[in-house]
């Protein structure tokens, strides 16, 4: 890690340990449902988040409707920091 900056790092979550809530309005929503795919005991959640798109992991149906503002907890998420150019783990 001698040459890398915070330019250079992706920060990663893993899907399954994010927790999606339903927003109480936009302002204090953090992204924003664009698609919702069923995978049998659980479904993936694709989000909007500013221009950066944010998948998440819920367990059944989730409950979600494209459209629904979103808030992300991510208490459970250990993070997981990449290096961009390379694709590496730090």
């Amino acid at each position: 890690m001698d040459d890398v900056s915070a330019a250079t790092i992706r920060i990663g979550l893993r899907p399954e340990e994010c927790d999606l809530k339903l927003a109480t309005n936009e302002a204090s929503a953090h992204g924003t449902v664009r698609a919702i795919e069923p995978l049998g005991n659980v479904s993936d959640v694709v989000l909007m988040v500013g221009t950066e798109t944010f998948l998440a992991r819920v367990p059944g149906f989730g409950g979600f409707d494209v459209g629904d503002f979103i808030s992300i907890e991510t208490q459970r998420a250990t993070i997981h920091c990449f290096d961009v150019e390379s694709g590496r783990r730090l």
